[in-house]
């Protein structure tokens, strides 16, 4: 999932902790209702702090860097690209919705032609 990328390059990257990260990534899991709130709110503190240029760069390389064979690019598919190209021509305003952080999906979206915002 996006989150999980994202938080796996950060830990990497020597951003965030590896072991909050996989708690809050465990536990948001396994949670509902308010408590599925509580941990969407501390997947949110792990990234506080950090430049908005370290979220994007992080979130660049968990999308692979465009190659398409390796990470978060690998999980576009063709299809997902067809549907919002006809959607579109369709008129149709086409939006991600997401409680992942947006730094983890911007590329996904503009590999889609999704406008930001």
């Amino acid at each position: 999932d996006a989150f999980g990328a994202l938080g796996a390059e950060l830990v990497r990257r020597g951003l965030v902790d590896r072991e909050a990260c996989e708690r809050v990534e465990v536990e948001y899991g396994r949670s509902q209702g308010e408590e599925r709130r509580k941990w969407l709110l501390e997947s949110l503190a792990l990234f506080r702090g950090l430049s908005a240029e370290d979220l994007v760069d992080a979130g660049e390389e968990a999308w692979g860097r465009g190659d398409g064979a390796t990470g978060l690019g690998a999980t576009l598919r063709p299809e997902m690209s067809d549907l919002v190209n006809r959607l579109r021509s369709g008129g149709w305003r086409v939006l991600i919705v997401t409680a992942s952080p947006a730094e983890a999906v911007l590329r996904g979206a503009q590999e889609l032609g999704i406008p930001e915002g």
